[in-house]
């Protein structure tokens, strides 16, 4: 069934291209607004922050990641900010009914020892996106990016935390 469901999507493609035109990108015409702003969040398709912070084209990056967790974007942070030429800001929105939030360790550690080879080193070696509690969570994210010396310090100071509400559509600090 995922195969059809691809073969869709490739057919929607075709569709698309042709009526495609594509964007300079910023770096292609001088003038040319660069994003400001730096947002992590959740994969969680009810988590889209183009809709529920409306953004207007070009004026932010969104990185999507499992419980919109950062840890695993220091690198990309860092890289992305030197190559956008400095955010301004950055965002990470984490969103109630997570599904990292019903996740455990023991429960990823024991479907990926499920594998064949996979060692309990191999599973601990892992940085998962659980949340046991979905404020503290934004709060040790911002911690660690305010933290984290590899990335500009006038980004880290401008780091904040945000919580989105899927039934409401409401977005509070944190």
């Amino acid at each position: 069934m995922a195969t059809s469901l691809v073969n869709g999507i490739l057919e929607r493609n075709k569709d698309f291209a042709a009526y495609h035109r594509p964007h300079k990108f910023f770096s292609e015409s001088i003038g040319l607004i660069r994003p400001s702003i730096l947002i992590i969040t959740c994969l969680d398709p009810r988590c889209n922050p183009e809709e529920f912070l409306c953004l207007m084209p070009g004026e932010a990056i969104i990185f999507r990641v499992g419980g919109g967790r950062v840890a695993p974007l220091v690198a990309q942070i860092t890289s992305l900010d030197c190559f956008i030429g400095g955010f301004q800001d950055l965002m990470i929105i984490h969103h109630t009914d997570c599904g990292a939030t019903y996740l455990t360790e023991e429960k990823i550690h024991n479907h990926v020892l499920k594998e064949e080879g996979v060692s309990v080193e191999d599973a601990s070696s892992l940085v998962l996106p659980v949340i046991a509690d979905l404020e503290q969570s934004v709060h040790d994210d911002v911690k660690l990016l305010k933290e984290t010396k590899v990335i500009r310090r006038e980004l880290r100071e401008c780091t904040k935390g945000y919580l989105y509400d899927v039934k409401t559509g409401l977005i509070r600090g944190v």
